[in-house]
């Protein structure tokens, strides 16, 4: 597959993913910075699976 890709679309693919996971990071690191600012979420924040 990235044989068929130039090199302007291999950067742009690139800087797509590294965006996509620097969101998926944020939101995380967000999520857990609320979940941990209200104690009475933490007993259930446990319980999920995945974190």
């Amino acid at each position: 597959m990235t044989e068929m890709l130039t090199y302007s679309q291999r950067v742009q693919l690139a800087l797509l993913v590294l965006f996509a996971s620097l969101c998926l990071n944020f939101g995380s690191l967000l999520g857990s910075l609320k979940h941990s600012a209200t104690p009475q979420f933490s007993t259930t924040r446990t319980c999920l699976p995945g974190g």
